[in-house]
């Protein structure tokens, strides 16, 4: 939904919106699948300019990283974030390149007084996907000589020495 920011008369906006999403739109690929995105919202004027406080929730299918099942999590996202204005009374400097603050994470500056708020949708939900998911915490992935899902049962294959501890070997059989 597209928002004009300048053109809201209320000091409180609220929105409540279904998106679909499809899993590449994320650039995730443990992302599996993406359900229904259910997107409520509020928009409250400052004297800077807008805090956009915003809670997203919907179902993912993302694949483990250890034996690529299928996992389903629910999500429920929460986030506020400050939009400013670029020009003004609170005009935003530009800056050499630093260092991000803590502070800085949730602010955004505005070059056009409008925003989408599926791209602000998108912006969360990218940032929601784990780094590696699993499908629990002792998983044991595949047999990575077979490709076997250990978590099903093992597998028949001998693990293969690397060569270079061949020699620590033989001392393991002289004992």
């Amino acid at each position: 939904m597209q928002i004009r920011l300048d053109q809201l008369e209320e000091q409180h906006f609220t929105w409540n919106e279904s998106l679909q999403v499809d899993a590449g739109e994320l650039s995730q690929t443990d992302v599996a699948r993406l359900g229904e995105v259910d997107c409520t919202g509020s928009i409250d004027r400052t004297s800077d300019g807008w805090v956009v406080r915003m809670i997203v929730r919907y179902l993912q299918t993302l694949n483990c990283v250890r034996c690529l099942e299928p996992v389903e999590a629910p999500v429920e996202l929460e986030s506020a974030i400050l939009l400013l204005k670029k020009n003004g009374a609170s005009e935003i400097e530009p800056q050499d390149e630093r260092e991000l603050d803590r502070e800085d994470l949730g602010v955004q500056v505005l070059e056009e007084p409008d925003i989408d708020t599926r791209e602000l949708a998108l912006e969360q939900m990218q940032l929601a996907v784990p780094m590696k998911p699993l499908c629990r915490e002792s998983c044991k992935g595949l047999c990575g000589i077979c490709g076997q899902n250990l978590n099903e049962g093992n597998c028949d294959c001998e693990p293969e020495i690397d060569p270079r501890w061949a020699a620590l070997e033989k001392l393991k059989t002289v004992h």
